[in-house]
Formats: C-alpha cells, sequence, structure tokens
C-alpha cells in the first residue's frame, strides 16, 4: 500500500456527495489528431470547435488537459491524490498531484494555476509553473454512473517546486483537498511512484511508459 511510504494523508470531509466540478455540458475546444509516429508527446492544436464533455468523452474525441505535480525537492517526494469516487474517470485512483480539462478559451497555464488551488488548496503565481512537456494519451473505461468512456488527451504536464512556493510565502505549505473532487492526498517518494507507475499499479492512473521516463527524467 502506498500509506505505508508517505507522510500523513491529507482527507476529504466526506460530506460532499458529487463532484462539484463535474459539469456535463462545460465545452473543451477539440484538439486536431496527432500524428501516427507521436511517440507519446505531441502539441496540442485547437480546431476552434467546441463541444460537451460528456459528448468528448462518449465519442472519444481529442481534447485537451492540464497535470500538476506538486514536488518536494528536499526529500524527493511527490504528492498523489486519490481521485474521488464521484469521478466520471478513473474515480478512487490515485493520480497526480492536480489535474483538470482546459476549458474553452481558457488558456493552459491558468488551468493549471486554477486547479492546483481548487483541489489541494495551493495558491500561488504562474511564473512557479514549469512546464515540462505535452503528452499524448489514449485510455477508456466505464464507471457506474457514466458508463463507457474513451479518453484522448493532450496533457500539459508542469513542476511546481514546494520549496519555491514556501520561499515565496515564507511558510510552510498548507494541502486542503477539494471535498467531492478528491479523497486524500499524500506524500510518497518519486522512487516508489516511478516504480508503481512502471508496474502498471491497478491502483493508479495508468501512465505511457514515455510520459514515466520523461517525467522523472525531469526530477534527476
Amino acid at each position: 500500500s502506498f500509506l505505508r511510504w508517505g507522510s500523513a494523508g491529507m482527507r476529504a470531509q466526506g460530506v460532499v456527495g458529487e463532484d462539484p466540478s463535474y459539469s456535463p455540458v462545460e465545452m473543451l475546444e477539440v484538439m486536431q489528431t496527432p500524428i501516427e509516429s507521436h511517440a507519446g508527446f505531441g502539441d496540442a492544436l485547437g480546431t476552434g470547435i467546441a463541444k460537451p464533455r460528456n459528448q468528448v468523452h462518449k465519442e472519444g474525441i481529442w481534447h485537451n488537459s492540464v497535470h500538476v505535480w506538486l514536488y518536494k525537492r528536499m526529500d524527493d517526494s511527490l504528492l498523489l491524490q486519490r481521485r474521488s469516487q464521484y469521478k466520471d474517470t478513473n474515480p478512487g485512483l490515485l493520480d497526480v498531484s492536480a489535474a483538470g480539462h482546459i476549458t474553452f478559451g481558457e488558456t493552459s497555464l491558468d488551468t493549471a494555476v486554477i486547479e492546483l488551488e481548487e483541489e489541494l488548496g495551493v495558491k500561488t503565481t504562474a511564473e512557479r509553473f514549469k512546464k515540462l512537456f505535452t503528452a499524448v494519451s489514449e485510455s477508456e473505461g466505464a464507471t457506474d454512473k457514466f458508463g463507457h468512456y474513451v479518453c484522448r488527451e493532450f496533457q500539459d504536464v508542469y513542476l511546481v517546486e514546494v520549496e519555491e512556493l514556501e520561499k515565496d510565502s515564507g511558510e510552510d505549505i498548507q494541502i486542503q483537498v477539494a471535498d467531492g473532487e478528491v479523497e486524500e492526498a499524500i506524500w510518497v517518494p518519486s522512487q516508489i511512484v516511478m516504480e508503481m507507475l512502471e508496474s502498471k499499479d491497478p491502483g493508479y492512473v495508468g501512465r505511457e511508459k514515455s510520459y514515466v521516463e520523461a517525467l522523472f527524467k525531469e526530477l534527476r
């Protein structure tokens, strides 16, 4: 279990019986299909066409999102979140620190800043977000509530270092998970995270080998 490796977890109160961030009619921009030789990376090229989130996931339409990894360099650990049981994709699994879709008309960086604050209560400036790469991802699954989904995404991956945030504020960061979106958050040594992702541990949201290698190359 990941709990044996991490510090004390930060849990949601569990009083919200749904994901408050979910809207089936949230409009997402349709992205151009990536080239066949993308090797796990690419550029999200918009079409100017918007479609609702539920249609995007039902039909497997390419769209874009952000991933934010919160990192403690001092003890080489990453913050993992357990996704709420109410999420429309991958409910209950361990995942990147914070993540979210880029709503039509919004920018990637602005979305990353907002998601970090909304999901974990960490407020900071855009300058603290280091863009690492854009991953190309295809996955599918099903939930009891939302049914079958096909998720085809361009994922803009960012790194935020805790020590820089604490230097800015002069105090330790406080994690406050968003009830209904996140079950809990916990710090886990990056080596353990890498091993779990590489081994396709069923308790984690799966990531492509190219994604895992690129992420941990940046941490070394």
